[in-house]
């Protein structure tokens, strides 16, 4: 992971949650880097709120001040059930060039095993999970030939997209040509999906998330 973000081009939403993130567990050695990110990002401000905004500025601007960037984060995007608020993130696969907060795990993680529904399986390796909750919806990907799982964080308008037109975020899709290349399997864009996708979920859930194509 590069310690010097670029934002630019990318969903601004996701690129602040992993960008204060990182601030929060210490993981920009370079304070210059992230004042100069803070100073020169006037969007934040419409995020942040003119307080929190302040605050910020305020903190980049002056060599000497002190932020709780933990409370920051909590203050920006306040989700505290998943695992990553509370224990030890994979700090070292977080990546800043995708339009969704990303993670890959190689645990069990407890949140994600006992917190979540099922919400539609898009194939036998990709589900679409929801967080009882704070209800927060995670498309999570099972890499079978490494047993680790891929996370990725729907921003809002996301889920809309998908029941409304199908469209859905490709966060995963390098991930998941890498292992169903490794591991045979079914891809997201099979021609055999609409059929699985039918038979592996109930009407309802079909109806809301299953290939366009295929509901008629």
């Amino acid at each position: 992971m590069s310690p010097h973000p670029v934002p630019i081009g990318h969903s601004r939403r996701a690129f602040w949650d992993r960008f204060f993130w990182q601030m929060a567990e210490g993981h920009f050695p370079d304070s210059k880097v992230t004042e100069q990110i803070l100073l020169s990002s006037p969007d934040l401000h419409a995020i942040a709120g003119d307080d929190l905004y302040g605050r910020l500025v305020s903190w980049a601007a002056d060599d000497h001040a002190r932020l709780d960037m933990r409370a920051i984060f909590d203050a920006l995007f306040p989700r505290r059930c998943f695992c990553r608020r509370q224990g030890a993130m994979d700090h070292h696969e977080l990546d800043f060039s995708g339009a969704n907060v990303y993670r890959r795990i190689y645990y069990s993680d407890p949140c994600i095993e006992n917190g979540c529904d099922v919400l539609f399986r898009r194939t036998p390796d990709i589900d679409l999970l929801r967080c009882r909750d704070c209800g927060d919806v995670w498309l999570r990907g099972m890499d079978q030939d490494w047993g680790r799982q891929h996370l990725l964080l729907l921003e809002p308008g996301d889920l809309e997209r998908i029941e409304a037109e199908g469209i859905w975020p490709s966060g995963l899709d390098q991930a998941e040509a890498t292992w169903i290349a490794a591991v045979t399997g079914m891809a997201h864009d099979d021609p055999r999906a609409p059929a699985w996708q039918r038979e592996a979920n109930s009407p309802h859930a079909f109806q809301r998330f299953g290939a366009k194509a295929s509901r008629v």
